[in-house]
């Protein structure tokens, strides 16, 4: 195995680079295969591109997540919900791409997600930290239906700003180094 692996941050590196990679080869080998299918998006009178572009950029999403999951598997809590989660957001997201699914089949379809997320996962917001100052604000019982409420506007949110290339990507990993340190 190569050398700098031998560490935790070597591993980190390790499945970064992996991640990149898987994201960055999807993009290449799924442009030909959109254009062919057409699943592309045309310029119409509310977009500014020139020409067909293809919508794959969740199919990388999803591919990146997946090498990700695959390399981190044993250090995940619930790799299979995490799996079943991503799988269903891409679904649904091709199809609207191909399809325009009604938002409210959307949001119904994320919201499911999150409260299998909250009960197989125990995972929701019970606090927001100390936002007011030196006192937690703790949230009770309203904080399943808040968590509820925010995947679905995170959600939401990088799916709209997902038109500028590199921008979701670059967003996210800045977001997530927040949470994460």
């Amino acid at each position: 195995m190569l050398s700098f692996v031998k560490n935790d941050e070597g591993l980190f590196m390790l499945s970064l680079i992996v991640t990149f990679l898987g994201a960055f080869l999807t993009l290449m080998v799924m442009r030909p295969i959109a254009n062919k299918i057409g699943l592309v998006d045309k310029p119409n009178y509310r977009k500014r591109h020139q020409g067909a572009i293809p919508l794959i950029g969740g199919v990388s999403l999803f591919v990146g997540n997946l090498c990700y999951y695959l390399m981190e598997w044993e250090q995940l809590r619930l790799p299979y919900l995490y799996l079943f989660s991503i799988f269903v957001l891409l679904a649904i997201g091709i199809l609207d791409d191909r399809f325009d699914i009604s938002p409210f089949l959307r949001a119904g379809i994320q919201a499911v997600l999150a409260i299998l997320m909250i009960d197989l996962g125990n995972v929701y917001l019970d606090h927001f930290g100390q936002i007011l100052g030196p006192f937690q604000l703790t949230l009770g019982s309203i904080g399943l239906v808040i968590t509820v409420f925010a995947t679905i506007a995170i959600i939401n949110a990088f799916n709209m700003i997902d038109g500028i290339d590199g921008l979701l990507g670059g967003l996210s990993c800045v977001s997530l180094r927040r949470l994460a340190f």
